[in-house]
């Protein structure tokens, strides 16, 4: 009695015809940017700007480049994250490996650099200390992907600091214009003055 050959595991299936715009949906986690949305949201008219109606409070230019900023910057953080996950998720999940498989590793570290590079300009234009943060952030973003998530402890710091840094933005983009302002209009008691700044954003 014969024996029959061994099973061959299945094969990866092949890339779909699909390029970086296709694929970026998925490489920047959209529901998770949609999360950081809504605590962004949630922080400025839950916390800040409770008195004000919500289309003053939300529709607002200033604060709606605060918010690209900080989510492109996360969108870039993602990227990094699968960059440097090539060869983990080519063992643990071949099926749903994008870089390399759909977008070439170039491409993808091409766009790290943009959407991170051109949400740290948006923060630095609306205020310098925005910026600076911002590109703390970024900076973190990497060196987690590349480093710190693999080291004890430093990891989890990482990530806390992060999500402190994304839910702080509102309030640090509202003291940070009631600094500047104070210069220019004298001194004047915090909490009012921080509330007309943050009714002008």
């Amino acid at each position: 009695m014969t024996s029959r050959p061994p099973k061959l595991p299945a094969a990866v299936p092949p890339p779909p015809a699909a390029g970086l715009g296709t694929a970026l949906p998925t490489l920047v986690r959209w529901p998770n940017l949609l999360i950081m949305l809504l605590c962004l949201v949630l922080v400025r008219a839950g916390l800040l700007l409770p008195e004000l109606p919500l289309s003053t409070a939300l529709l607002n230019a200033r604060f709606g480049l605060l918010v690209l900023a900080a989510l492109l910057v996360a969108a870039g953080g993602y990227i990094i994250n699968d960059y440097y996950d090539v060869k983990i998720d080519a063992i643990n999940r071949p099926d749903r490996l994008v870089i390399g498989r759909v977008v070439r590793r170039r491409k993808a570290m091409l766009a790290h650099l943009l959407l991170s590079g051109v949400g740290v300009l948006l923060a630095g234009w609306l205020h310098p200390v925005l910026g600076a943060v911002t590109l703390g952030t970024a900076l973190l973003l990497w060196g987690y992907s590349a480093r710190f998530k693999r080291v004890a402890l430093v990891g989890n710091v990482s990530i806390a600091t992060l999500t402190a840094a994304l839910v702080l933005l509102p309030e640090l983009r509202c003291s940070s214009s009631a600094t500047t302002a104070t210069a220019w209009c004298g001194r004047m008691p915090w909490p009012r003055f921080c509330s007309r700044w943050c009714a002008r954003l």
